[in-house]
């Protein structure tokens, strides 16, 4: 064997380990984003689901006992009954459910309710809003608020 022949490395050069390390990077800058929206869409999901099973509690509770929402302290009492009951899990540390009882006004007998259902991560994108009439709209959040109904869409 002649001593002056080098031997072959086999192995990376660093340039072939940055090319890969830059391609892996440009694939991560867009394939995190589309993933973050797969998740918020799937909790803005389970929080519908949430909002939709508090409907029907406290649809179900008013049926059951209609002289229990005669005055606004009996509706938020029933209203904070049929929230425990639905809200559970993960949707109650990943959103917050605010609740308007209609019509406002302390002497108005109350008749139904709408919610806003917002997020408390800062950085998701959007949270909803459960109208009167039972339609949940998505609507962009920023700056811990959501955008008006105008700006929202079925959900």
């Amino acid at each position: 064997m002649n001593p002056t022949v080098l031997r072959r490395q086999s192995g990376f050069s660093l340039i072939e380990m940055l090319v890969v390390l830059i391609i892996l990077g440009v694939i991560a800058a867009f394939a995190l984003p589309m993933y973050q929206d797969y998740l918020e869409k799937g909790q803005l999901a389970d929080a519908k689901t949430a909002a939709v099973k508090l409907r029907q509690e406290l649809e179900a509770a008013r049926l059951a006992r209609p002289r229990a929402f005669q005055t606004r302290a009996q509706f938020q009492a029933e209203y904070d009954n049929a929230k425990n009951a639905a809200i559970q899990g993960k949707i109650k540390s990943q959103y917050r459910f605010t609740e308007t009882i209609l019509p406002v006004g302390n002497n108005a007998r109350p008749n139904g309710f709408s919610m806003e259902i917002k997020p408390v991560k800062t950085s998701n994108k959007y949270g909803l809003r459960v109208t009167q009439g039972g339609d949940v709209l998505r609507c962009p959040h920023k700056n811990g608020n959501l955008a008006d109904e105008a700006a929202c869409e079925r959900f």
